[in-house]
Order: structure tokens, then sequence, then C-alpha cells
């Protein structure tokens, strides 16, 4: 969501101008420019936000009193679950939506299963 905040505002503040009539379009190419460096901006940050905890994470390898596959599997399921309650927030169709229900169940079951028994 903070994406699609950060890219919309992006592309009204940048390809929309006031003019006589009320809005009127911006240069195409500027605009589309500004908004590839935005989106480039973001997929750095991004990067960042993922690269860095796994760096942490992977540091403790040597350090047998931490488990480090279950902080990196409790990473990856951290960002499967928001991505795809965010994929349910967005979607209009009722057959998509009951897709990632179902998906979001099966990531939240699977390991709560698989961690009670193992």
């Amino acid at each position: 969501m903070v994406y699609d905040a950060i890219l919309t505002k992006s592309l009204l503040k940048n390809n929309m101008k006031n003019g006589q009539d009320g809005i009127q379009m911006g240069n195409d190419n500027q605009s589309l420019n500004k908004l590839n460096n935005g989106g480039l901006v973001l997929m750095l940050v991004s990067t960042l936000f993922i690269v860095v905890p796994v760096s942490v994470i992977l540091l403790d390898i040597g350090n047998e009193k931490i488990n480090v596959f279950s902080h990196l599997g409790g990473f990856i399921l951290g960002l499967l679950v928001s991505i795809t309650v965010a994929l349910i927030c967005e979607s209009n169709q009722k057959r998509a939506r009951a897709f990632f229900i179902f998906f979001l169940a099966l990531i939240l079951l699977v390991p709560a299963i698989s961690w009670t028994f193992f």
C-alpha cells in the first residue's frame, strides 16, 4: 500500500499540472522518467529491507544456541503473509480473493502443524 501511495502521488504530482480548464496532462517523457526513478528508489529500499535482515540472521550461523533456519523461515513467512493480505485487500474478483484466502490459510497452517509435530 505504501508503494502504491508513493507511485500514485508521484504520478499525480509529475503528470498533472494546473491549467486554465482545470487539469492538463504534463510532459509524458519527463513524468515517466521521474516515475522510473521513484520505482528504482523503491526497489533499492525494498532490496535493502530484505537483504539486511537476512544478512544479520546469517551472521549467527556458527552459534549453536540460535536456530538460524527458523529465523529465516519466520522472516519469509512474514513476507508471504504481508503480501497475501495485501492481495486479498486489493483483489476485486471473488474467485481470486478466495484463492488468496486459501493460500493464506495454507501459509499459516502448514508451518504451525509441522512445527508442532517436528
